[in-house]
């Protein structure tokens, strides 16, 4: 992606992968007590799109919602970050990142190009 941040000269930023996870959840039952022969519990799937934060948590996959792209060098910011143990782990699906641009109105700072 080009983009001129703030102003300044043109940067090449590159976006972390945007992926969609399928997840089975941790639940908890209904509260009060419960008997067990009626009890029928049912796995929580969880569907969650995000960018990967690479090498945040052993053991995890992390994802955010906003990423915050910074000049080379500086570092990014993310917003909230989910970790998800990998053993909950169903599927990932990358997703194809759009043409960056072509939605931003102009003088945003983003070129299409």
């Amino acid at each position: 992606m080009r983009c001129q941040l703030g102003g300044s000269d043109e940067v090449m930023i590159s976006s972390p992968r945007l992926v969609m996870v399928h997840w089975i959840d941790a639940f908890d039952s209904s509260n009060g007590w419960i008997t067990l022969k009626e009890h029928k519990p049912k796995a929580q799937h969880v569907y969650q799109c995000g960018f990967v934060c690479d090498d945040v948590l052993d053991g995890y996959l992390s994802l955010t919602g906003c990423w915050c792209p910074e000049p080379a060098g500086v570092g990014d910011d993310v917003g909230m970050i989910t970790h998800i143990p990998l053993a909950m782990v169903q599927r990932v699906v990358e997703l194809a990142v759009p043409e960056w641009g072509r939605s931003y109105p102009e003088g945003s700072g983003f070129d299409a190009t």
